[in-house]
């Protein structure tokens, strides 16, 4: 397990609809949960712990505009936007 599966347990406890994962990586597009933990992009408790929220983003920090990419649970509905400055 790692701290994905730890932050989407928080999220899933604190009754939060939604988690954005900041990573070292991005990704071209929009993948569901259980294609990330194939991909090594989050560990293989993840899907099954993260199915409990409505959104499940992942940012890519290194990009050079960072998007926002959802990890779909195949219940449908998909988004990608830029990611949000918090300044």
């Amino acid at each position: 397990m790692t701290s994905d599966s730890i932050a989407a347990r928080i999220a899933v406890l604190l009754a939060s609809r939604r988690l954005i994962l900041l990573k070292s990586v991005g990704l071209a597009a929009d993948i569901d949960r259980g294609e990330a933990a194939r991909l090594g992009l989050v560990d293989a408790m993840f899907p099954q712990i993260a199915s409990a929220l409505e959104l499940v983003e992942l940012v890519g920090l290194r990009d050079c505009e960072p998007l926002a990419r959802v990890l779909t649970d195949n219940r449908g509905g998909s988004r990608t936007g830029r990611a949000r400055n918090s300044t």
